[in-house]
Protein backbone atom coordinates (compact mmCIF):
# COMPACT_ATOMS: atom_id res chain seq x y z
CA UNK A 1 0.00 0.00 0.00
CA UNK A 2 1.44 3.35 -1.01
CA UNK A 3 2.00 5.78 1.85
CA UNK A 4 0.47 9.16 1.35
CA UNK A 5 3.08 11.86 0.99
CA UNK A 6 3.17 14.37 3.83
CA UNK A 7 3.79 17.93 2.74
CA UNK A 8 4.22 19.54 6.13
CA UNK A 9 7.79 19.35 7.49
CA UNK A 10 8.43 17.02 10.38
CA UNK A 11 8.59 18.69 13.79
CA UNK A 12 12.22 18.52 14.89
CA UNK A 13 12.71 17.29 18.42
CA UNK A 14 16.04 18.71 19.60
CA UNK A 15 15.80 22.34 18.62
CA UNK A 16 16.04 25.72 20.32
CA UNK A 17 12.61 27.32 20.50
CA UNK A 18 11.11 30.49 21.89
CA UNK A 19 8.22 30.23 24.33
CA UNK A 20 5.64 30.59 21.57
CA UNK A 21 7.48 28.12 19.32
CA UNK A 22 7.36 25.47 22.06
CA UNK A 23 3.60 25.99 22.33
CA UNK A 24 3.29 25.80 18.53
CA UNK A 25 5.36 22.60 18.34
CA UNK A 26 3.20 21.00 21.03
CA UNK A 27 -0.07 21.73 19.26
CA UNK A 28 1.35 20.95 15.81
CA UNK A 29 2.26 17.48 17.06
CA UNK A 30 -1.22 17.04 18.53
CA UNK A 31 -2.88 18.34 15.36
CA UNK A 32 -0.89 15.98 13.15
CA UNK A 33 -1.13 12.87 15.34
CA UNK A 34 -4.25 13.28 17.46
CA UNK A 35 -5.97 10.22 16.00
CA UNK A 36 -3.02 7.95 16.83
CA UNK A 37 -2.54 9.43 20.30
CA UNK A 38 -6.27 9.24 21.06
CA UNK A 39 -6.46 5.65 19.79
CA UNK A 40 -3.61 4.29 21.92
CA UNK A 41 -4.47 6.31 25.01
CA UNK A 42 -7.94 4.74 24.77
CA UNK A 43 -6.45 1.25 24.49
CA UNK A 44 -4.15 1.78 27.45
CA UNK A 45 -6.35 3.57 29.98
CA UNK A 46 -10.03 2.93 29.17
CA UNK A 47 -10.25 0.00 31.64
CA UNK A 48 -8.58 2.20 34.25
CA UNK A 49 -11.15 4.94 33.58
CA UNK A 50 -13.98 2.53 34.37
CA UNK A 51 -12.21 1.52 37.59
CA UNK A 52 -11.42 5.08 38.64
CA UNK A 53 -14.99 6.21 38.02
CA UNK A 54 -16.10 3.78 40.77
CA UNK A 55 -13.71 5.43 43.25
CA UNK A 56 -14.55 8.93 42.09
CA UNK A 57 -18.30 8.40 42.18
CA UNK A 58 -18.01 6.82 45.62
CA UNK A 59 -15.84 9.66 46.94
CA UNK A 60 -18.14 12.39 45.62
CA UNK A 61 -21.19 10.46 46.82
CA UNK A 62 -19.79 10.30 50.37
CA UNK A 63 -18.98 14.00 50.21
CA UNK A 64 -22.50 14.76 48.96
CA UNK A 65 -24.04 12.72 51.80
CA UNK A 66 -22.05 14.74 54.33
CA UNK A 67 -23.17 17.99 52.71
CA UNK A 68 -26.81 16.90 52.68
CA UNK A 69 -26.65 15.92 56.38
CA UNK A 70 -25.10 19.28 57.25
CA UNK A 71 -27.75 21.20 55.32
CA UNK A 72 -30.48 19.15 56.97
CA UNK A 73 -29.24 19.95 60.47
CA UNK A 74 -27.80 16.47 60.95
CA UNK A 75 -24.12 17.40 61.03
CA UNK A 76 -23.51 14.74 63.69
CA UNK A 77 -24.32 12.04 61.12
CA UNK A 78 -20.96 12.04 59.40
CA UNK A 79 -20.44 9.94 56.25
CA UNK A 80 -18.59 6.63 56.31
CA UNK A 81 -15.02 7.83 56.81
CA UNK A 82 -13.60 4.42 55.90
CA UNK A 83 -15.39 4.45 52.54
CA UNK A 84 -14.36 8.07 51.98
CA UNK A 85 -10.69 7.29 52.68
CA UNK A 86 -10.71 4.11 50.55
CA UNK A 87 -12.31 5.98 47.65
CA UNK A 88 -9.73 8.77 47.90
CA UNK A 89 -6.81 6.32 47.99
CA UNK A 90 -8.24 4.46 44.99
CA UNK A 91 -8.56 7.77 43.16
CA UNK A 92 -4.92 8.68 43.84
CA UNK A 93 -3.61 5.24 42.85
CA UNK A 94 -5.57 5.22 39.58
CA UNK A 95 -4.32 8.71 38.73
CA UNK A 96 -0.68 7.78 39.35
CA UNK A 97 -0.96 4.58 37.32
CA UNK A 98 -2.65 6.48 34.50
CA UNK A 99 0.11 9.11 34.44
CA UNK A 100 2.78 6.41 34.23
CA UNK A 101 0.97 4.59 31.39
CA UNK A 102 0.09 7.70 29.38
CA UNK A 103 3.52 9.30 29.77
CA UNK A 104 5.35 6.11 28.78
CA UNK A 105 3.05 5.68 25.78
CA UNK A 106 3.39 9.32 24.71
CA UNK A 107 7.18 9.19 24.94
CA UNK A 108 7.18 6.06 22.76
CA UNK A 109 4.99 7.72 20.12
CA UNK A 110 7.24 10.79 20.05
CA UNK A 111 10.34 8.59 19.65
CA UNK A 112 8.79 6.71 16.75
CA UNK A 113 7.60 9.96 15.16
CA UNK A 114 11.16 11.24 15.06
CA UNK A 115 12.71 7.95 13.88
CA UNK A 116 10.31 6.83 11.16
CA UNK A 117 10.28 8.30 7.70
CA UNK A 118 6.49 7.98 7.58
CA UNK A 119 6.16 9.35 11.12
CA UNK A 120 3.17 7.71 12.86
CA UNK A 121 1.28 6.69 9.74
CA UNK A 122 -0.14 3.16 9.83
CA UNK A 123 1.59 2.47 13.14
CA UNK A 124 0.62 -0.74 14.93
CA UNK A 125 1.02 -2.01 18.47
CA UNK A 126 3.84 -4.25 17.26
CA UNK A 127 5.80 -1.08 16.47
CA UNK A 128 5.27 0.20 20.01
CA UNK A 129 5.87 -3.01 21.91
CA UNK A 130 9.71 -3.12 21.74
CA UNK A 131 9.99 -0.02 23.92
CA UNK A 132 6.65 1.10 25.34
CA UNK A 133 6.87 -1.07 28.45
CA UNK A 134 10.47 -0.01 29.00
CA UNK A 135 9.31 3.60 28.96
CA UNK A 136 6.37 2.82 31.26
CA UNK A 137 8.80 1.13 33.67
CA UNK A 138 11.08 4.17 33.61
CA UNK A 139 8.18 6.50 34.26
CA UNK A 140 7.12 4.31 37.19
CA UNK A 141 10.61 4.64 38.70
CA UNK A 142 10.49 8.43 38.29
CA UNK A 143 7.09 8.41 39.98
CA UNK A 144 8.50 6.38 42.88
CA UNK A 145 11.42 8.81 43.29
CA UNK A 146 9.05 11.79 43.19
CA UNK A 147 6.89 10.21 45.92
CA UNK A 148 9.98 9.59 48.08
CA UNK A 149 11.16 13.16 47.53
CA UNK A 150 7.69 14.49 48.39
CA UNK A 151 7.46 12.46 51.59
CA UNK A 152 10.94 13.59 52.62
CA UNK A 153 10.19 17.23 51.83
CA UNK A 154 6.91 17.15 53.75
CA UNK A 155 8.68 15.55 56.70
CA UNK A 156 11.36 18.24 56.75
CA UNK A 157 8.73 21.01 56.51
CA UNK A 158 6.72 19.50 59.39
CA UNK A 159 9.79 19.19 61.62
CA UNK A 160 10.97 22.73 60.90
CA UNK A 161 7.44 24.09 61.39
CA UNK A 162 7.26 22.41 64.81
CA UNK A 163 10.54 24.09 65.72
CA UNK A 164 9.43 27.45 64.37
CA UNK A 165 6.30 28.34 62.38
CA UNK A 166 8.28 31.17 60.77
CA UNK A 167 10.35 28.55 58.93
CA UNK A 168 7.48 28.26 56.44
CA UNK A 169 8.59 31.60 55.04
CA UNK A 170 11.70 29.84 53.73
CA UNK A 171 10.64 26.20 53.31
CA UNK A 172 7.54 26.74 51.13
CA UNK A 173 9.31 28.91 48.50
CA UNK A 174 12.27 26.50 48.56
CA UNK A 175 9.94 23.54 47.98
CA UNK A 176 8.30 25.27 45.02
CA UNK A 177 11.71 26.24 43.62
CA UNK A 178 12.84 22.60 43.74
CA UNK A 179 9.55 21.23 42.36
CA UNK A 180 9.64 23.14 39.06
CA UNK A 181 12.91 21.69 37.64
CA UNK A 182 11.87 18.17 38.69
CA UNK A 183 9.37 18.16 35.82
CA UNK A 184 12.32 17.68 33.44
CA UNK A 185 13.54 14.51 35.17
CA UNK A 186 10.91 12.35 33.43
CA UNK A 187 11.87 13.27 29.83
CA UNK A 188 15.59 13.08 30.64
CA UNK A 189 15.23 9.56 32.03
CA UNK A 190 12.94 8.30 29.29
CA UNK A 191 14.72 9.86 26.28
CA UNK A 192 18.33 9.37 27.33
CA UNK A 193 20.51 6.41 28.26
CA UNK A 194 21.18 7.44 31.85
CA UNK A 195 20.51 6.12 35.34
CA UNK A 196 17.76 7.52 37.52
CA UNK A 197 20.05 9.63 39.72
CA UNK A 198 21.88 10.95 36.67
CA UNK A 199 18.47 11.90 35.27
CA UNK A 200 17.57 13.69 38.51
CA UNK A 201 20.86 15.63 38.45
CA UNK A 202 20.50 16.55 34.78
CA UNK A 203 16.83 17.44 35.15
CA UNK A 204 17.69 19.93 37.87
CA UNK A 205 20.65 21.27 35.89
CA UNK A 206 18.47 21.91 32.84
CA UNK A 207 15.60 23.23 34.93
CA UNK A 208 17.64 25.73 36.90
CA UNK A 209 19.29 26.94 33.68
CA UNK A 210 15.97 28.58 32.76
CA UNK A 211 13.80 28.36 35.88
CA UNK A 212 11.36 31.12 34.96
CA UNK A 213 10.93 29.79 31.43
CA UNK A 214 10.16 26.31 32.76
CA UNK A 215 7.71 27.76 35.29
CA UNK A 216 5.89 29.84 32.68
CA UNK A 217 5.54 26.96 30.23
CA UNK A 218 4.35 24.54 32.92
CA UNK A 219 1.78 27.07 34.13
CA UNK A 220 0.43 27.54 30.61
CA UNK A 221 0.13 23.78 30.07
CA UNK A 222 -1.56 23.41 33.47
CA UNK A 223 -4.13 26.08 32.59
CA UNK A 224 -4.94 24.36 29.28
CA UNK A 225 -5.23 20.96 30.97
CA UNK A 226 -7.51 22.40 33.67
CA UNK A 227 -9.77 23.92 31.02
CA UNK A 228 -10.05 20.55 29.24
CA UNK A 229 -10.85 18.64 32.43
CA UNK A 230 -13.28 21.32 33.62
CA UNK A 231 -15.26 21.15 30.39
CA UNK A 232 -15.20 17.34 30.44
CA UNK A 233 -16.46 17.40 34.04
CA UNK A 234 -19.54 19.53 33.37
CA UNK A 235 -21.93 16.54 32.84
CA UNK A 236 -20.69 14.83 36.00
CA UNK A 237 -21.02 17.91 38.21
CA UNK A 238 -24.50 18.70 36.85
CA UNK A 239 -25.70 15.16 37.59
CA UNK A 240 -24.05 15.25 41.01
CA UNK A 241 -25.87 18.48 41.84
CA UNK A 242 -29.16 16.91 40.72
CA UNK A 243 -28.46 13.93 42.96
CA UNK A 244 -27.71 16.22 45.91
CA UNK A 245 -30.91 18.20 45.37
CA UNK A 246 -32.96 15.00 45.24
CA UNK A 247 -31.21 13.80 48.38
CA UNK A 248 -32.18 17.00 50.19
CA UNK A 249 -35.81 16.30 49.31
CA UNK A 250 -35.69 13.45 51.81
CA UNK A 251 -38.13 10.90 50.40
CA UNK A 252 -37.38 11.54 46.73
CA UNK A 253 -36.04 8.30 45.22
CA UNK A 254 -32.84 8.42 43.19
CA UNK A 255 -33.43 7.11 39.69
CA UNK A 256 -31.23 4.21 38.52
CA UNK A 257 -30.70 6.20 35.30
CA UNK A 258 -29.20 9.01 37.39
CA UNK A 259 -26.84 6.56 39.09
CA UNK A 260 -25.75 5.13 35.74
CA UNK A 261 -25.40 8.65 34.34
CA UNK A 262 -23.17 9.62 37.28
CA UNK A 263 -20.95 6.59 36.66
CA UNK A 264 -20.62 7.15 32.90
CA UNK A 265 -20.03 10.89 33.25
CA UNK A 266 -17.36 10.14 35.86
CA UNK A 267 -15.67 7.74 33.42
CA UNK A 268 -15.88 10.44 30.72
CA UNK A 269 -14.20 12.94 33.05
CA UNK A 270 -11.47 10.42 33.98
CA UNK A 271 -10.78 9.62 30.34
CA UNK A 272 -10.31 13.22 29.25
CA UNK A 273 -8.16 13.94 32.29
CA UNK A 274 -5.93 11.09 31.05
CA UNK A 275 -5.94 12.46 27.51
CA UNK A 276 -4.85 15.82 28.89
CA UNK A 277 -1.90 14.05 30.53
CA UNK A 278 -0.68 13.15 27.03
CA UNK A 279 -0.88 16.81 26.01
CA UNK A 280 1.05 17.78 29.14
CA UNK A 281 3.83 15.26 28.46
CA UNK A 282 4.12 16.30 24.80
CA UNK A 283 4.66 19.89 25.93
CA UNK A 284 7.17 18.89 28.62
CA UNK A 285 9.04 16.81 26.02
CA UNK A 286 9.47 19.81 23.73
CA UNK A 287 10.49 21.90 26.73
CA UNK A 288 13.15 19.29 27.58
CA UNK A 289 14.39 19.04 23.99
CA UNK A 290 14.75 22.82 23.82
CA UNK A 291 16.75 22.90 27.06
CA UNK A 292 18.91 19.91 26.04
CA UNK A 293 19.88 21.62 22.77
CA UNK A 294 20.37 24.98 24.43
CA UNK A 295 22.44 23.79 27.41
CA UNK A 296 24.14 20.62 26.11
CA UNK A 297 24.02 21.18 22.35
CA UNK A 298 22.17 17.91 21.62
CA UNK A 299 21.35 17.69 17.90
CA UNK A 300 18.52 15.95 16.06
CA UNK A 301 20.85 13.25 14.70
CA UNK A 302 22.26 12.58 18.16
CA UNK A 303 18.76 12.32 19.54
CA UNK A 304 17.61 9.83 16.91
CA UNK A 305 20.76 7.76 17.46
CA UNK A 306 20.01 7.76 21.20
CA UNK A 307 16.41 6.64 20.57
CA UNK A 308 17.60 3.79 18.35
CA UNK A 309 20.12 2.71 21.00
CA UNK A 310 17.39 2.65 23.62
CA UNK A 311 15.28 0.54 21.24
CA UNK A 312 18.00 -2.11 20.96
CA UNK A 313 18.25 -2.26 24.73
CA UNK A 314 14.50 -2.72 25.26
Amino acid sequence: MEIKRIEKPKIEFYKRRTFSEKVTATFDFVRENWRTVFKYVTYFVLPLCLLQSVSYDSFMGSYADGFINAMGGEADQIPNLGLLAASYVGLIVCTLVAYVLVSGLTATLMMLYNERGDRLQAIEYADLRPRVWRNVGRMALVMLVSVLFSVGAIGVIIVLTMLSPYSLIATLPAGIALLIPFTLVSPVYVYERVGIWQAVAKGYRLGFASWWGVLGFILLLSIIVNIITSVAGIPFYILMMVKMVLGMEGNAPVSPLLTVGNYLSSAFLSFFSYVSMALMFIGISYLYSHMAEKVDGVTVDQGIEEFETLNTES
